[in-house]
């Protein structure tokens, strides 16, 4: 790493408590969900269907497998990063994600799509357990807040700024995408780190672990739908949000950016002070009110046909977003043991995950056999249902 960058490094920790080495892999992290963002969310559902002409149908499916390998992906790196340097383990698994790249900008297939994205998300999961294996026990809550700030403003960048490139010329994005990820594999090789040193995680016997994990799951069956429901919700709307917006709506990819740029800033904004609000007032409010708020909005957005009505829809979005998130972490946090928090936040994140992997199938399917406004729909019905059940479920919200 060069001085400059090395300066850089010191002077961002003296303004945020920072583990050493662990913003040079935050920063890694950006570049990692600007790209998925650009690529799996922005460019593949318009590039499959109007360069590839394959159907909604199959872009969920590529998605799904993208976020299947990425998901159990995460225990194999893990036990990588335990015997192998850093280096080898990120820099490795980034280049078997730039095949996969170079492979879905060359296919024509949907076989050859759906591998060629499952293969990209090989390059995800090492760079986010690195990351939060950085994590010091001490600032927790303010360095893990710094991840995923950096997450979410990669995320929404590489969308937006690949949305407002597809108004202009559709292979223009790509070839950007290609050179920001091959950049980020060489830093990726670059990264110091031991094996079963820094950065790597160390897990109790497996015993201990069954035994943590069964009483886990007998004490969080009551989130379990609060878990599954809003993800899944979530996921179907993956494949399908660009063509809603341009075909249903009749919005340009301009348009689209920028109610990605209002929802998003005002999620980025409001997470802190929303997050305050809840530890003094209690998190079941703002659950239910925040998942009705993202319920209402996703029901009434296939009827927006100003560009006013659905930026200030893609504001209350952002809002509820903002609401719901650090209400809910900090509920999952109340259920996580404390001797064994890598494995609580792994069993919670698997379940999670689980409606992020059918999700984008199950949004595609909808979408072909309906129509995207109807999948929309339903996906708000759902939301809704999560904020009835709020309401009603014997769940203990707060610390006793």
């Amino acid at each position: 790493m060069s001085e400059g960058e090395s300066s850089l490094s010191r002077d961002v920790r003296s303004l945020v408590r920072l583990p050493h080495g662990f913003l040079e892999v935050v920063l890694l992290l950006f570049f990692v969900e600007f790209v998925r963002g650009a690529f799996i969310y922005a460019y593949l559902p318009v590039y499959g269907g109007e360069v590839l002409g394959l159907d909604v149908g199959v872009i969920g499916l590529a998605i799904t497998a993208h976020s299947l390998v990425d998901l159990f992906g995460k225990s194999l790196a893990g036990f990588l990063l335990d015997h192998l340097p850093i280096r080898v383990v990120i820099g490795g698994s980034m280049t078997l994600a730039l095949v996969g790249l170079i492979g879905a900008m060359l296919v024509h297939g949907p076989v050859g799509l759906i591998a060629s994205v499952a293969l990209f998300g090989v390059g995800i999961s090492p760079v986010w357990l690195v990351g939060m294996s950085r994590v010091e026990e001490g600032a927790r809550s303010t360095q893990m807040g710094f991840l995923y700030a950096f997450w979410l403003v990669g995320t929404g960048l590489g969308m937006i700024l690949t949305n407002l490139a597809l108004d202009h010329k559709l292979e223009r994005p790509i070839f950007g995408i290609f050179l920001l990820w091959a950049a980020a594999t060489v830093w990726g090789w670059m990264l110091r780190g031991a094996p079963g040193g820094e950065g790597h995680y160390r897990t109790p016997s497996v015993r201990a672990q069954l035994a943590a994990l069964r009483q886990q799951v007998v004490a969080m069956r009551p989130l379990v739908p609060g878990m599954l429901l809003p993800t899944l919700a979530a996921g179907m709307l993956l494949p399908i949000l660009p063509n809603f917006v341009s075909r249903e709506l009749g919005f340009s990819y301009t348009t689209y950016s920028f109610m990605l740029i209002v929802g998003g800033a005002l999620a980025w904004l409001g997470l802190v002070p929303m997050g305050r609000l809840a530890d003094r007032h209690g998190k079941k409010g703002f659950l239910i009110g925040g998942f009705l708020a993202l319920g209402l909005a996703l029901l009434a957005a296939p009827s927006s046909r100003s560009v006013g009505m659905a930026v200030a829809l893609a504001a209350i979005l952002g809002l509820g977003y903002a609401t719901i998130l650090p209400a809910w972490n900090a509920l999952l946090a109340q259920y996580v043991p404390r001797e064994y928090k890598g494995i609580g936040w792994g069993l919670f994140s698997s379940i999670e995950g689980i409606g992020v992997l059918i999700g984008p199938s199950v949004g595609g399917f909808l979408a072909l056999h309906t129509s995207t406004s109807f999948t929309v729909r339903l996906a708000g019905l759902a939301l809704l249902v999560i904020a009835f059940y709020y309401a009603v479920a014997p769940i203990r919200f707060e610390e006793r």
